[in-house]
């Protein structure tokens, strides 16, 4: 007989499979590949963050970790491994945010961010990414601890991300989107 506190643990760890589930197909690696200063002519490949799919045609945001350095390119791997160059077509400095654009011959899927969020303080989070050369997914999980923080445009999260998650969903445990990783500093 499986005790309440082993059956809410239980229930709690496939909520946030299937939440975090909502989101992968949408979510994918980026990855900044350019010339270093590590020797003459030798390329450096920085960390990958992650980024999310918001248009089918292959529009996808980011967090703007991705060009705060000059690179030679920027490559995004979707879902099913596959890698495409990708163009910057805007930057949103106030909200750390970057517009990425790739090339795709089949429609991508698009995350659904939600009109509206009904943000509770203390609320179950869930972030997602992926990571890697295979865009392996990554989830962390913590509370909605504060909101309106950076000037009103930002909720604080506990969840444990690091630079791999940047670009990569917020979500709730019903697998709506609360917002877009970014660093908080």
């Amino acid at each position: 007989v499986v005790g309440a506190d082993e059956a809410y643990r239980q229930a709690m760890a496939k909520a946030v499979r299937n939440a975090a589930n909502v989101a992968l197909p949408a979510v994918v690696s980026v990855e900044l590949i350019g010339t270093g200063d590590v020797g003459k002519g030798e390329v450096e490949q920085d960390a990958p963050t992650s980024g999310i799919v918001v248009d089918a045609d292959g529009f996808i945001l980011a967090s703007s970790i991705v060009v705060r350095r000059p690179s030679a390119s920027i490559l995004v791997v979707l879902a099913d491994g596959t890698r495409h160059a990708a163009k910057v077509i805007a930057k949103d400095q106030h909200r750390d945010l970057v517009l990425l654009k790739i090339e795709t011959d089949e429609p991508l899927q698009a995350i659904e961010f939600p009109t509206k969020n009904d943000l509770k303080i203390g609320q179950t989070t869930i972030a997602v990414g992926r990571y890697g050369s295979e865009a392996s997914p990554i989830v962390s999980r913590g509370v909605l601890s504060a909101m309106e923080r950076l000037d009103g445009i930002a909720l604080q999260t506990d969840a444990r991300v690091s630079p791999a998650f940047y670009g990569g969903p917020l979500m709730d445990l019903y697998g709506r989107v609360l917002g877009v990783l970014i660093p908080a500093v």
